[in-house]
């Protein structure tokens, strides 16, 4: 494309691909809390996980993180690793959530 700042891509597009800069809206698919990531299936849209999201919605219900929901939220961690490795030279992270940034942000001065 004539000007790259006007691309947007989710994990799956990007793969295989490198940028210079990469600007990521970290939304409340995935935060964090109580020293865990956790999954938020309502902020689930990917089409490749319809049916596996029906599932651990019904683990849900029951109370428990089973084998789907630990499946879906391995995706989501996977699709943002994804994310985070595509720049070349620098990037921007924009957090919907704030606990979840200051994780994010913790983690990076520690390296």
């Amino acid at each position: 494309h004539k000007d790259p700042l006007c691309e947007v891509g989710c994990p799956y597009v990007i793969r295989g691909f490198d940028f210079d800069y990469l600007g990521i809206l970290w939304l409340n698919d995935l935060v964090w809390r109580k020293n865990r990531w956790v999954v938020n299936l309502d902020n689930v849209y990917g089409s490749a996980l319809n049916i596996l999201r029906g599932r651990a919605r019904r683990e849900a219900r029951k109370g428990i993180i089973g084998p789907d929901t630990e499946m879906i939220l391995h995706n989501i961690k996977k699709g943002y690793r994804i994310l985070l490795s595509r720049a070349i030279r620098g990037i921007y992270i924009w957090f919907e959530d704030e606990e979840t940034r200051q994780h994010v942000e913790k983690m990076l001065a520690q390296s």
